[in-house]
């Protein structure tokens, strides 16, 4: 609307310029609806040698151009309905990115690059404390003798395909590496030459496999399978961790499905007479079926061990012997015929070695490809979060002086001074009180003249 009313001033403004100078009143009807347009949006206003100016919004979208006002409007996302854009009214042509400073632009700065990065930095995070927390609770027992299972339930990545897409194709998308993971969104898009996968920064994120169930495609920490016909052309955004903090919850209220012990225990035979010791197995794969079942580990020399009777295998100590899931250290030096066993925990409702293990998970570098842990990741959001608003308060600073001094400028060619116009104003009363008196005197002396005709 304000586009449009500029657009109809800049037409009567040359119309008046042609035939009555310069329309004062004109002009500064355009230039008070100017000012409302930058309240919402940052303009760029350009003057014309015909008197019009041509106004462009945020990064360069031109809105008028001389007589002319194009037309805006509210849309939906290409890939989500819920969420809405700003775009041309003629071609549908999404601007949102385009444009900044004012309400419209801050509104948009902040949603796109504080909370959905916010959103997603706190679903990464989410993520990484579900899988590392069932992962680890999936490799214990619980109080009831029970191998454990999963504590916390999570949501997947969510998948959008774009509404001009043509083809019939699905995309399902997975996290396969938390650890890979970042905060951004990508869009999977089909060309001529194959798939092409961007990120929200618009960089290019290289890929391997070939798309199907058995060879899916793997990037960021995502496995991305298409089915189905695609066209190309095709677009699909893919929102990695955006919903997955608010999908994060319990899978039981049970305490008793805490997998505290270690399902497998370690012990010395009470007649070895060697110097060699056994320390606690700790499970590698909760989900092998043999892990539980028991293991005699016997040494036939000094430097060669037997599983279960069977085999010769070279011992170093400390060196781990991994069988069925589990792995054990063994260290110093052990004689002929010494023995150890490996056993499924039965009754052991005092052993918290797992519990420690979960813990533990506070200070194991979860993110970042292994160098971040969660509590570092979410100092590095809160920190993050905590900068952006300190250079929005900067920015803001620096823009209200920026726009007083541009104000002060305007004023000083074509604002009004108080005082100069105050001094006209006692000049003008002094000058009509002088002519009342010369009328006056006129008066008087014309009325003379009467008398003395008479």
């Amino acid at each position: 609307s304000l586009g449009q009313s500029i657009a109809k001033l800049n037409a009567q403004i040359t119309q008046a310029m042609g035939s009555s100078g310069t329309p004062n009143e004109l002009l500064d009807q355009r230039d008070a609806t100017i000012q409302k347009l930058a309240k919402l949006v940052g303009v760029q206003v350009t003057q014309q040698n015909n008197g019009t100016v041509n106004v462009a919004l945020g990064k360069g979208q031109p809105l008028v151009v001389g007589a002319q006002a194009i037309k805006l409007k509210i849309a939906s996302s290409p890939f989500d309905s819920s969420r809405s854009e700003i775009a041309l009214a003629t071609t549908g042509q999404v601007i949102s990115g385009q444009l900044s400073g004012g309400d419209v632009g801050g509104l948009l700065s902040v949603r796109d690059s504080v909370v959905v990065p916010a959103l997603n930095q706190l679903g990464r995070l989410a993520a990484a404390l579900a899988i590392s927390v069932n992962a680890q609770n999936q490799k214990g027992m619980d109080l009831n003798g029970q191998l454990g299972g999963k504590l916390l339930s999570i949501g997947g990545p969510v998948v959008l395909p774009a509404g001009a897409n043509t083809g019939t194709a699905t995309l399902s998308a997975r996290i396969s590496n938390v650890s890979q993971l970042s905060a951004s969104d990508y869009t999977l898009s089909r060309t001529a030459s194959g798939w092409t996968l961007t990120a929200s920064d618009g960089s290019n994120v290289p890929m391997s496999g070939a798309g199907t169930t058995t060879s899916p495609f793997t990037a960021a920490g995502l496995s991305l399978v298409v089915s189905g016909t695609v066209q190309t052309g095709d677009r699909y955004q893919i929102q990695p961790t955006r919903s997955l903090a608010q999908g994060l919850g319990r899978v039981s209220n049970d305490p008793t499905r805490i997998a505290a012990a270690v399902p497998v225990r370690s012990a010395a035979a009470p007649a070895n007479t060697g110097k060699a010791s056994i320390g606690t197995p700790s499970v590698t794969h909760g989900s092998n079926l043999n892990l539980l079942n028991p293991v005699s580990i016997q040494f036939i020399t000094p430097t060669a061990y037997q599983i279960n009777g069977a085999g010769s295998y070279a011992y170093t100590s400390g060196t781990p012997i991994a069988i069925n899931g589990w792995q054990v250290a063994i260290s110093g030096t052990p004689a002929i015929g010494d023995q150890f066993t490996v056993q499924a925990n039965t009754g052991g409702v005092g052993d918290n070695g797992n519990a420690l293990k979960l813990a533990g998970l506070a200070a194991v570098n979860l993110l970042d490809g292994g160098t971040t842990t969660l509590g570092g990741a979410y100092g590095q959001l809160v920190a993050g979060t905590g900068t952006l608003t300190a250079q929005s308060q900067t920015q803001l600073d620096t823009a209200t002086a920026v726009a007083n001094q541009a104000q002060a400028a305007q004023q000083s060619v074509a604002g009004v001074n108080l005082n100069e116009e105050a001094a006209k104003l006692l000049r003008f009363q002094q000058s009509f009180q002088a002519a009342a008196h010369v009328i006056s005197t006129a008066q008087t002396l014309f009325q003379t003249l009467l008398q003395a005709v008479r």
